[in-house]
């Protein structure tokens, strides 16, 4: 876990089906958020990135980091099979691969007691915020999501808060 204190945020998206298939998926992942660099040197950067296993610092564990769920894209509204895992890592080395079990292990723990204390999340939101609150990210509004147009603020990026990703997340209704 990151002994610094670092914006720890995730970037969220849903998934419809391809091809005939029946699941809808959610993945976030974690990112972090610094400073912008000047607008002169790069006009579009947001102040996001991605912490990178090959640097070694602080939130190297956190690099691939993932949330993931699945649910009925025929309906039903729950999502289920929700997991904290490693999605993808491009190569993994002992050293790597010891860093990743060591923070799965303590954010399972950390999970475990939550779930002793408060009973199972109601919902994938609150399990997404105790898995925020396990991983050390500290800022209420860390559910983001990336829009390919800018928007006012000059970022491609909106962040919000649990209540706000439960909204989300939530399937559309459609009133007869």
């Amino acid at each position: 876990m990151p002994t610094e204190k670092h914006d720890i945020r995730f970037i969220f998206e849903t998934e419809q089906p391809s091809y005939g298939g029946s699941t809808e998926s959610f993945k976030a992942r974690v990112v972090y958020v610094v400073d912008p660099e000047p607008s002169s040197f790069n006009p579009n950067d947001s102040g996001i990135r991605n912490p990178c296993a090959w640097d070694r610092g602080p939130l190297a564990p956190l690099a691939d980091l993932t949330i993931t769920a699945q649910r009925d894209a025929n309906g039903g509204d729950d999502w289920y099979a929700w997991q904290v895992r490693y999605d993808r890592p491009h190569s993994v080395d002992l050293d790597d691969a010891e860093r990743m079990v060591k923070l799965l292990r303590k954010v399972t723990a950390k999970l475990a007691k939550l779930d002793d204390k408060y009973g199972r999340p109601e919902d994938l939101a609150a399990f997404c915020g105790r898995v925020a609150d396990a991983i050390g990210a500290t800022n209420a509004n860390a559910w983001g999501t990336y829009h390919r147009e800018l928007r006012a603020d000059g970022t491609h990026y909106y962040f919000t808060d649990v209540n706000n990703l439960r909204y989300r997340i939530a399937r559309p209704r459609v009133d007869a």
